[in-house]
């Protein structure tokens, strides 16, 4: 499964663009990159792959978000309107984050903000809302 390529991935990617939305992949701040026009889709798996290097499931990840999110952008634009930039590395990030607070049920999120990286700006003196 892994290594399977999306359909109409420059297509999604274009939709995206059409809109006036940057998109990038990647995680932050080392390994993202920012698409700025239509390209085909060979180049665009060689940037994702080039991103994730041999993490082929965040690759195919990245590549089934964004045609999800063009497909939600063509039929609900009014989602995206305050959004300049969709920036796809973050998202897989908030995902996993949520997932782990969710597999971990902890009531001390802080913690588990610290453990997980910093990548949200989280410090020790952060104030997190309770449950």
């Amino acid at each position: 499964m892994l290594g399977k390529r999306v359909e109409d991935l420059a297509k999604a990617v274009t939709d995206l663009l059409v809109r006036q939305k940057q998109v990038t992949v990647g995680m932050p701040p080392h390994q993202e990159k920012t698409i700025t026009g239509p390209l085909p889709e060979v180049e665009l798996r060689q940037i994702i792959h080039q991103v994730y290097g041999d993490d082929e499931s965040t690759a195919m990840l990245t590549q089934e978000l964004l045609v999800y999110l063009a497909m939600f952008i063509r039929t609900e634009p009014q989602l995206f309107l305050e959004m300049l930039r969709l920036r796809i590395g973050l998202i897989i990030q908030v995902i996993v984050q949520s997932m782990l607070l969710n597999i971990l049920g902890c009531l001390n999120l802080r913690n588990v903000f610290l453990l997980l990286g910093n990548g949200l700006g989280v410090s020790e003196n952060t104030k997190v809302p309770r449950r």
